[in-house]
Order: C-alpha cells, then structure tokens, then sequence
C-alpha cells in the first residue's frame, strides 16, 4: 500500500528545492487495501554507493533542514566518515588533522546556508564538530559549571535556521568520569565563546525541579527534545524532583503540558515519554506510553492530546497489537509524518503515514510506505527497483524526516537482489483530498487547470502557464511583455505600451502619429534629419540640394515655381518650368523638379498629420 504519485508529478516535486507556503501540494491517490504498491522515489545514499570512490559501509537517520535539504552521516570502508546534506559530502573525518574522528552518534543537523553539527568521537572521546571545527569535547571545563566540572559526553546536537546550536551535555561535578549532572547548551554563533545553559539540572520550570542524572543517561533534561526552526520554541522531556510516579514531564515553552501519572483525557493516564518535535507556530507531537493496557497502550499525541495509539485503524491499515512508533515529525505547515511497527496476519510490517493537517492526525493519516508489501521506482518507469524490508528508524534517535517540501526521508532496508541500507525520499502531497490544506489556496477536487482552482491547489493567476476561462485571452506562464502574450495576459497589441520583440519598433501606449512612434509601432524619424529629408521651418518653402560631380543645385521653391537652378557644371541643365535637370550620359540622383514635387508632397503630409 502507498501513496500513487505519478511518474511526472514526482519528478515534478523533485525539481523544487524547496517549497513554500502555497506551493507545497499537489494531488494524491491513497492506497488502502493490502495489496503492494509501486512508490516513486529517489535513493539519497545506501550502502554500497561510493563517496570519492570509497565503498559506503553504513548510513544513518535523515535530517531535514530549513532549506529543504535532508542531511545524513555515513561511514565509509577505509575508516573514514561523511556528512552529506542534499546528498553531496560537505564534511568527511579525515579533513581533521588535530585528532582521529569516528561517529560517535549518528545525530547532526546542518542550515540552507551551509552549517551543520554532529558528534564524532575525537581520539575515543566524546566531542561536538561543526562546519568552523571542534566547538567542545569531553574532559574539558563544562560551561557555567565551577572550575573542575568537565563535560562527560556531548549528544543530539540540533540547528535553527539562524545557525544556533543546541546540544545536551552530560557534566561531571565531582571528579569521577560518570555524569552526575545534565545541561540544555546553546551556542549563537556555532563559537565557544558563546556557548551559554539554556536548562540544567536544579533549575525551576513551571514550579518543578529539574532532576540530577541519577536515574542513567536520560535523567534529569532528557536526550528527547526539539527546537522549532525558527528557534521561537522548544520541548522537551524532563525528569524533575518529587514522586517517581509523576516525575516524568513534557515541557513546551517552559511549561509543563504532560506529565507522567495524570490522566490522558481517554480513561487512562501518562505513563512515558519519547519523541518530540514541534514547529513555529508552537504545535508539537508527543510519542510514548499509558498506563493502559499493552494492545493500546503506545500513542501519538497532537498538542498534548492522543489522536493515534495502537489498535486504531489508520489510513486503511490497523496498528495491531504491539504496534510502536518509529519516527515522527511535524513541519511548520502544519503537516505531519510518523512511522510504525505492528503485527499483520502473521508477519510483522512497518508502515510511514502522512498527514496533510496535524491537528486530525487520525483522519487524515494516508499510508505512504509499507514494509513487505511496496516497492521503490526510482527511474520513474512504474516498475519496482527495490523493495522494502525493514523501517531502521527507532525511537532511540529522534530524526527529522519532514520539512517544508513534499517529501518524506526515511532510513530503510532494501532489496534490488542485494540487501542494502538507504535513506529513501518519498513524494508525499495532499491537493485533491477537498479540504484546503496547510500550504494550499483552494482544492476543488477536479482536474481542470482553465477555472480558478489549479490542480496545484493554487488560486488561478495570469502567469501561470493555465488559460482561466472567461477571464484571461493567452496565459504564457511568463511576466515577459515583449513576448506575443504581455503580463496582463493579453494578446500583443500595437499601442498596448510594450515593445514586441521582432515585431515592433516602438510602442508608446498610442495609435497617434507625430510623436516619434507612428500608429503602426515603427519608429518616426526626427524633423530635418536624413531619414526625414525636409526642412520643415514653415512658409511653404523648403530648400533642397541635390549634390552632383558638376556642382550644387540650390534654390529649390518647393512650390514648383519660380525656381531656381544654378549649375556651375557646363552639362548641366537648368529647368525653370517642370522639366528635369539631368546631365549627358553621367549617373546622378534624382534632381530638379520631379525631387521637389515628391519632396513638397511628402512636406505636405507631414504638416497634416502635425
């Protein structure tokens, strides 16, 4: 089962780097019954592939920036790891002379202007890299902490678009190597220099005590939490002071919206907390645990209330028993994608959603990609290139497989005859569902591109390539006014004010004559000029002169009489009367009173028309 995108339509999502509010949607077909479907979609990097020619041996969770570019890390044969954001290798380890870089954990994050974290271990010890280099690694002085406190490990860094940094650090407080203490850091700037505790341990928050680490790596500020990309909000989960049984919280904006032990809202009450994520607009998802029983126990939760949770039926597909959460993200349209684990007629499957309006995740999650049943078609022929075995996600890593553009990234199992793992994009749109969805103008439900809602769920506008009908006469889906369609969606005109490329030479809004571009848009000459050949100072009159080997002819009465021809060449002939002026048996231009007649008459029709 899957979302049916058609071949041109996937690859005309993939030729958007990224899409904004507005653009984002296109139609979709869901799939709902349990046979397998052929998905489009594009491999970003499995193993196997080669990066400068070495072979890939392991490729991580994907992380999709603010620009739209999903960024990864890789482990390479000979030792070495990459960083790769929109599939090209910006960082590999071994660029780093000071010390020997290994994955440490597979998190990173990078920015649409060319930032990016993760957390290698330096000659066996934690540490936290970026584009400008090594920003802190453990055994160092932690910050904000009195001199002899070291930092014990560094973990899930993250990025807002602005290039702030955020990670958790473990602290050790008294001198042995386990971490007695956690901190929330954030650096502005990516410098050490201004690395500042956003939360740690014994902090207040909305009237509770931040925990100590006691209760192992995820006590007191837990490795789960996330920061909008616009940095204007977090979440995070917590343990804090006081009765075990309540002592797990989810904190949004320094307040708490969930806490473990207090009742969900459906019978039942919080038990535990795992993924996080949240968008600018404040709405987040919350992945965990009731205290109910274990076939409906596991949930999804949309701004701290349970829309999804094991047993439900979603998209046609039943989360069975031992149904759990694998990924899920929300992006700030509103959108949502979550992954799942569950029991079906004797094989266990994973299924992707995608949900086109997170604030009813239930109904509007459509089933995107499902283990044993669908195939990846990568060159756009219909036909399957992979299929796919295993969704390799969990909830130990909180990945961002969603941002602003119409994909979902995930990290799979997949079979061309040879199993190999990959980070897979998958087009994801919802125009044509009949709900205006974030991201959308109108959704008409119809595939007619010629009334106001396009098939693209825009509003019709001229310029966009589509001819509205009764509205627009041409629509060339360009603003090019020299063109034979202008920018009001008009049919070129002479007088319409534009210069028709190859058509015109001149268009000056009018159908006049005498201002410099005549009424069939060519150019008018200057008064007096040689294009023009008159001397139009008034009186009826109008000198000419005719230049010949023999000498000028001057005194030309445009009138026709009383003219005057002198003629210093003795072939010259004058004529007073009508006749021409010519010389025997040499070439010379039209002169005498033939030139004049055709000179006065021209004159004439200029001053009329003045």
């Amino acid at each position: 089962m899957g979302l049916v995108v058609p071949p041109a339509l996937a690859r005309s999502l993939r030729s958007r780097s990224i899409v904004t509010p507005g653009l984002a949607s296109l139609v979709v077909l869901a799939s709902t019954s349990a046979s397998a479907a052929v998905v489009p979609g594009r491999v970003i990097l499995r193993t196997d592939d080669s990066i400068g020619g070495v072979p890939v041996t392991a490729v991580y969770e994907p992380f999709v920036n603010d620009g739209g570019a999903v960024g990864l890390l890789a482990t390479l044969q000979d030792g070495d790891h990459a960083l790769l954001v929109d599939g090209a290798a910006v960082w590999q380890g071994s660029m780093f002379m000071g010390a020997f870089l290994g994955i440490g954990e597979p998190t990173m994050d990078s920015t649409a202007a060319g930032g990016f974290v993760y957390s290698p271990s330096a000659n066996g010890v934690d540490a936290l890299f970026t584009d400008m280099g090594q920003l802190a690694i453990a055994n160092d002085q932690a910050v904000g902490y009195a001199p002899g406190s070291t930092y014990v490990f560094h973990s899930r860094p993250t990025m807002t678009a602005d290039g702030t940094i955020y990670w958790v650090a473990g602290i050790n407080t008294g001198g042995s190597p386990a971490a007695d203490d956690k901190a929330l850091y954030r650096t502005p700037d990516g410098t050490a220099g201004s690395i500042e505790v956003v939360l740690r341990t014994g902090d207040m928050v909305d009237g509770l005590v931040v925990d100590d680490a006691g209760s192992g790596s995820d006590g007191g500020v837990d490795s789960d939490y996330a920061i909008s990309e616009d940095g204007a909000h977090r979440i995070h989960v917590l343990n804090v002071e006081g009765d075990s049984a309540f002592d797990v919280v989810v904190v949004v904006d320094d307040v708490v919206v969930m806490r473990e032990g207090e009742p969900t809202g459906m019978g039942d009450n919080w038990a535990s907390f795992d993924l996080v994520s949240i968008n600018a607009n404040g709405d987040y998802l919350a992945t965990g645990n009731t205290d109910t029983d274990e076939a409906t126990d596991e949930f999804l939760a949309y701004n701290g209330a349970i829309t999804i949770r094991e047993g439900d039926v979603i998209g046609g597909v039943t989360l069975q028993t031992q149904a759990s959460l694998r990924f899920a993200s929300i992006n700030d349209q509103g959108q949502a994608t979550h992954a799942w684990g569950y029991q079906m007629a004797g094989s266990f499957r994973e299924t992707i959603f995608f949900s086109c309006n997170a604030a009813d995740l239930g109904a509007s999650s459509l089933p995107v990609l499902t283990t044993f049943a669908d195939s990846i078609d990568v060159d756009d022929d219909m036909v399957g290139d992979f299929t796919v075995q295993n969704m390799l996600s969990t909830t130990a890593i909180a990945a961002r497989g969603l941002g602003e553009t119409p994909f979902v990234y995930a990290l799979v199992e997949l079979n061309d005859g040879t199993s190999s793992n990959a980070v897979v994009e998958i087009p994801v749109i919802c125009c044509g569902n009949g709900l205006v969805d974030p991201g959308e103008d109108c959704d008409d439900t119809n595939d007619d591109d010629t009334d106001d809602c396009l098939t693209t769920c825009l509003a019709a506008s001229c310029g966009d390539g589509f001819l509205q009908d009764g509205v627009e006469e041409c629509d060339d889906g360009n603003t090019d006014d020299g063109d034979e369609c202008t920018s009001a969606c008009l049919p070129a005109a002479c007088g319409d004010g534009f210069v028709h490329d190859g058509v015109e030479e001149c268009d000056d809004g009018n159908l006049e004559d005498g201002d410099g571009c005549r009424s069939d848009c060519t150019i008018e000459p200057e008064p007096g000029t040689t294009g023009d050949g008159l001397d139009e100072s008034g009186g009826g009159s109008g000198g000419a002169s005719a230049g010949t080997t023999g000498g000028p002819m001057t005194g030309a009465d445009a009138s026709g009489t009383g003219e005057t021809d002198t003629d210093t060449d003795s072939g010259g002939i004058s004529d007073g009367g009508g006749g021409c002026g010519c010389v025997a048996g040499q070439e010379r231009p039209l002169t005498g009173f033939a030139w004049l007649l055709g000179l006065g008459v021209l004159g004439f029709g200029r001053r009329r028309r003045r």
